[in-house]
């Protein structure tokens, strides 16, 4: 791959892996300094980036890959100057103008996005790529460079603990 075709690619993904970033970091400070890390990365390993070859996986293995060597700062960090959590605005996209069943509904993905922010990074990671990156049990396998069956149960674990979390504050999940 030459450095046009990086650059492309680049551009294609940054929106993915920034926001892949900003989920596993929590933090914005945090996850530009992933993103930056992640981008400079890939560019040292541009010759080895097969665009036929679902690049975007790789780009996703690489900040996985960073974030693991990152926690343990993260960690020191946070027992020294805990930061603020990442917030997002919530889009509501239903067609039901209900104000009550819109904040019912934005109090839901936020607690879904709190619940899931707070998983240990074995389940927390499929559950990002599955639920908000669209990757399939297959795809994350190949990120994570786990067994599809492992996929699978870290899946399960993450979604039992998540309507744990929304029945606990009153939700019916079906």
């Amino acid at each position: 791959m030459d450095l046009e075709e990086f650059s492309q690619l680049l551009t294609r993904y940054e929106n993915d892996v920034y926001t892949f970033c900003c989920h596993l970091a929590k933090t914005r400070d945090l996850a530009n300094e992933l993103y930056q890390e992640t981008a400079l990365k890939s560019f040292e390993r541009m010759h080895k980036i097969d665009a036929s070859n679902n690049p975007k996986a790789y780009l996703f293995t690489i900040a996985i890959g960073i974030w693991k060597n990152m926690s343990r700062k993260v960690k020191r960090r946070e027992s020294i100057a805990p930061s603020l959590p990442l917030t997002e605005a919530t889009m509501n996209n239903s067609s039901d103008n209900s104000v009550e069943k819109q904040v019912e509904q934005n109090i839901r993905d936020a607690l879904i996005r709190k619940t899931v922010s707070e998983l240990e990074d074995g389940c927390r990671i499929p559950m990002l790529l599955m639920y908000f990156n669209n990757h399939s049990v297959a795809e994350i396998s190949q990120i994570c460079k786990i067994p599809d069956g492992t996929v699978k149960s870290r899946l399960h674990k993450g979604r039992r603990l998540v309507k744990a979390a929304l029945e606990k504050e009153g939700f019916v999940v079906g």
